[in-house]
């Protein structure tokens, strides 16, 4: 059957050549023909099959079934550069021709009928059965698994670039390729004894040749894991090695353990592996070579590296304190510096004390030395050569544009600046200078104006010795920066100022024109812009300042002084109009607005126009004339200097300016400072009249309310303050009558630590002050906190509340027909009885709601 089967195919292929042989000379009419053997594979559906070999003639494209089955080529030929093959269905005895593709359409392959001799062989079990050699999708058989050891008897041998055979198969014809079968059946491994490993105790230490070699858990098994990066490019100890089933395998451990640190077993063919051995603990002196590289770990990977490069430390000393052998190499460890490292022996040589050179680098910071018992050297290799600091180098700052290292030691080079260069002074060890970073913020050019206080120095952060000038004595300046420095967290404006080039911090400087301006250079503010700025704020037109714009003009005009700036100033002190002695006393400015008498010892004047003369005349005289008290320049800066505690002040005028109007050289540089002399106003006292609306905070006193001097002498003052002038006197036992209690007047304690209240009086047509500790209140007294006046004596449900009266408020007592307070006596408690403020009806109050001074 074998012999019938293969005659059959020889046949078919000498067949094949003859009608080659007859067709190419009937297609040499047209065209030439070549006679082939090839197998061939359509490449997709876009390929054309034409019914001649030339791209003119009909065609049709291939069809998905023909891209999936092999096809036979037993010609070819070529026409206008182009090779066509001739093809036809693999097996197809007629050779019935399908028709001509080009060469560049097909997958094409050389075969030739190699035996037709009869073989045996087993299937593996593995790959699939074809109609042909070479099949893809035409499988008879898609697994054979289940034929595994089933003996195939081939007939026919076809090679190309491998070996397929035909035979039958369960009773059907198959092509199956060469790597699916064997000479003989697979051996049955479950039934062969198991192969213990032999593991032996060794000292090595590896490296994993690359991430893909394999890590066994058990070598007896076939699980593994991939090295991975982590375990190449470093050392890895072996304390064990192993033999199975003729491998040799090492296992693998981080620390130099067969137990701890372990990661498991590799073959040996994929580490490399060297004998490690302790030599020495002994300690020895050699110097580096300045080659090589130092590692964490003995015969180092590249993951092992500490120092990478030894090229600096060459010559260096380096002192060995264990010495261990890998292979034929001996390794040192010792410490550079503070790292404990292994460097291969290779990398050192015999120790030769060499001068070591000092390791200079840039800086850039600014320093001030410690003490005056700092060294300064000139050459940080001769240290017997120094200077004392002493006071020559001491309370200034220095730049530090180098540092050294030089044998374990650290230096700063400290360098002296006049402003413009720098000359070096020398080296001081860093512990001796504390050091500020220092850095450029930038470049760009603008104006600001000296504020007057501090110091402008030769270097940024200077101290005393780097004094150029006193900046007090250059309040209002110019003062052009070109340059920005930063000094921790500080800014420093670099300048010229008297033709020196200097340093100024910059919270000493302004930025506000209008806080370096001559108040006495007029505004060009018309009063309608002015009340537009206070309408712009939310005030209104009954607003004081606003009714008050006028006057700020007229002002300007009749003394000489920035109206702007008088707004401003009285928006600041008067809270926009808000404040009660500028709404009843015409009083923009505070003045005589004692702390503990704020409204009541306030100057009234009749008018706001009044008001307002009084402080320009106090300004003029006392801050804006070169003879003033408190002249220091006439701006606000310069008036800053006395004119208030706060030192943001001037800032806060010069920001209400600027709100006002946006500062322009333009309107005052071609303008000069008036010299009008104004002449003094009219003085005006405290008293508010009373025929002018009073405020809450004055509380009059009910009728007939008295009471007795109890000093030897009392003295009626002006105002209710310790320092007013008197305007005479009682004497004792007087019997004096009571008008008014100012709210806003302090309470304070006499030399006797007594508590002590101001009460208001009427003198000789005036109004006068006395103190409640030079007399006794005969019938009055004032409540502690907000009190409940009852109709009869105690608290109790039926005892209803008949008026609540406010904390502070003065209580008229009811006296009895003998003289006498009336109370009555509720538990442990007395109760008072008193004339209600509000319906005069006689109530009672408990005394412990009260206090009488």
């Amino acid at each position: 059957m074998i012999k019938k089967q293969a005659w059959t195919i020889i046949c078919t292929l000498l067949l094949a050549i003859f009608v080659i042989g007859a067709n190419g000379t009937q297609a040499a009419e047209s065209y030439k023909t070549t006679a082939i053997s090839k197998i061939t594979v359509i490449k997709s559906t876009k390929a054309k099959i034409y019914q001649q070999p030339d791209a003119k003639s009909t065609s049709k494209v291939a069809t998905a079934a023909q891209t999936k089955q092999v096809m036979m080529s037993d010609k070819k030929a070529t026409t206008a550069g182009v090779t066509y093959y001739a093809i036809y269905k693999f097996g197809d005895t007629k050779k019935t021709q399908v028709g001509w593709v080009k060469s560049t359409d097909l997958k094409i392959r050389n075969y030739s009928v190699t035996s037709t001799k009869a073989q045996t062989f087993y299937l593996k079990g593995s790959g699939r059965g074809y109609v042909s050699p070479w099949g893809s999708t035409d499988a008879i058989y898609t697994s054979l698994k289940t034929y595994k050891n089933v003996k195939f008897s081939a007939t026919t041998t076809i090679t190309s670039t491998s070996k397929w055979y035909q035979g039958k198969l369960n009773g059907k014809t198959v092509w199956i390729h060469e790597s699916h079968l064997s000479t003989k059946p697979t051996v049955d491994t479950s039934a062969v004894p198991t192969e213990k490993p032999v593991e032996t105790s060794v000292s090595f230490v590896a490296k994993v040749n690359s991430s893909s070699a394999k890590i066994f858990k058990d070598i007896t098994k076939s699980t593994y894991t991939k090295a991975g990066t982590s375990n190449i490019n470093t050392v890895l100890y072996v304390k064990k090695k192993a033999t199975y089933k003729g491998s040799k395998y090492y296992l693998l451990s981080t620390k130099e353990s067969a137990t701890t640190g372990v990661i498991g077993w590799v073959k040996s063919t994929d580490a490399k592996a060297y004998n490690h051995k302790a030599i020495s603990t002994k300690s020895k002196t050699l110097s580096l070579t300045g080659t090589g590289s130092a590692y964490t770990k003995i015969w180092g990977g590249t993951n092992d590296v500490a120092i990478k490069s030894l090229t600096k430390y060459k010559n260096a000393k380096f002192v060995v304190t264990k010495t261990e052998r890998i292979g034929n190499t001996d390794w040192y460890q010792g410490k550079i510096g503070t790292k404990t490292i292994w460097i291969s022996s290779k990398y050192t040589k015999a120790y030769v004390e060499v001068a070591a050179e000092p390791e200079e680098t840039d800086a850039n910071y600014l320093g001030r030395l410690s003490s005056k018992t700092v060294k300064i050297y000139k050459d940080i290799t001769k240290l017997e050569d120094y200077i004392l600091a002493s006071s020559t180098y001491t309370n200034e700052t220095f730049y530090i544009k180098k540092e050294a290292s030089y044998e374990d030691e650290e230096y700063y080079q400290i360098s002296r600046t006049n402003g413009t260069s720098t000359t070096v002074v020398g080296w001081v060890e860093a512990s001796d200078v504390t050091t500020y970073n220092n850095s450029l913020v930038d470049t760009t050019k603008f104006t600001t104006y000296i504020a007057g206080t501090s110091s402008a120095y030769n270097i940024p952060y200077g101290t005393t010795n780097n004094v150029v000038f006193d900046l007090s004595k250059y309040r209002a300046k110019t003062f052009k920066v070109t340059r920005t420095e930063k000094v921790g967290s500080s800014i420093w404006y670099q300048g010229t100022l008297s033709s020196k080039t200097v340093w100024i911090n910059s919270a000493y400087v302004e930025t506000n024109p209008y806080i370096a301006l001559n108040l006495r250079k007029s505004t060009d503010l018309t009063a309608a812009q002015m009340r537009s700025f206070l309408i712009s704020k939310g005030k209104t037109t009954d607003n004081v300042l606003y009714k008050l714009v006028p006057s700020f003009l007229e002002v300007q005009n009749e003394a000489g002084i920035n109206a702007q700036f008088m707004l401003a100033h009285a928006i600041l002190e008067t809270g926009w109009g808000g404040s009660a002695i500028s709404q009843y006393k015409n009083n923009y400015f505070g003045f005589q607005a004692y702390d503990s008498c704020a409204f009541t010892c306030a100057k009234y004047f009749p008018t706001g126009k009044d008001g307002l003369n009084a402080y320009a005349f106090k300004i003029y005289r006392d801050y804006l004339t070169t003879t003033g008290a408190y002249y220091n320049g006439p701006t606000l800066l310069g008036m800053n200097v006395k004119y208030a505690t706060d030192k943001e002040w001037s800032r806060k005028i010069a920001n209400l300016m600027a709100q006002m109007k946006a500062y322009s050289s333009s309107d005052y540089s071609s303008k000069t400072a008036s010299t009008k002399v104004m002449t003094a106003p009219k003085e005006y006292d405290h008293i508010l009249p009373e025929s002018k609306a009073q405020p809450a905070q004055f509380v009059k006193l009910p009728t007939d309310v008295t009471a007795t001097v109890s000093a030897s002498s009392l003295s009626i003052y002006f105002m209710p303050y310790a320092y007013s002038k008197k305007i005479g006197t009682y004497g004792k036992e007087k019997v004096i009558t009571l008008k008014a209690y100012h709210t806003d007047v302090r309470d304070f304690k006499n030399t006797s630590g007594k508590n002590t209240r101001w009460l208001r009086i009427a003198y000789n047509g005036t109004q006068g002050w006395v103190r409640t500790d030079e007399i006794t209140l005969d019938n009055l007294s004032f409540t502690k906190d907000e009190s409940n006046l009852r109709s009869s004596a105690g608290a109790t449900a039926s005892n209803t509340i008949q008026e609540v009266v406010p904390n502070n408020a003065p209580l008229k007592h009811v006296y009895t027909i003998f003289g006498n307070k009336k109370k009555e006596k509720v538990g442990k408690d007395t109760w008072y009885q008193v004339y209600a403020p509000k319906s005069g009806k006689k109530l009672w109050i408990s005394g412990s709601l009260l206090t009488t001074f």
